[in-house]
């Protein structure tokens, strides 16, 4: 139902605020970084703008390079690329 999207982006956008400044506050922290790519990658699936989707695959590769991304986002990792064609 378009309601309900439009229902979901506001909350997923309003969650995404609060994860960035978290990450803003502590840079460094692994968890808050994964929590923000997972907030970009909710509005994404809500809007299918892939700005958002760079955004997320942007982090995790950082996290990668970082060597703090979980085996298991791994997977997401190379499912978003493909998404976006890289």
């Amino acid at each position: 139902k378009k309601g309900d999207l439009s229902k979901a982006k506001e909350f997923y956008e309003k969650e995404m605020k609060l994860e960035e400044e978290l990450v803003k506050a502590d840079p460094t922290n692994a968890s808050l970084k994964r929590g923000l790519a997972v907030s970009y990658v909710k509005i994404y699936s809500a809007t299918n703008d892939k700005e958002y989707l760079k955004k997320a695959v942007e982090i995790f590769k950082q996290m990668k390079q970082d060597g703090t991304l979980l085996p298991t986002d791994e997977k997401w990792l190379r499912q978003y690329e493909e998404e976006l064609g890289e």
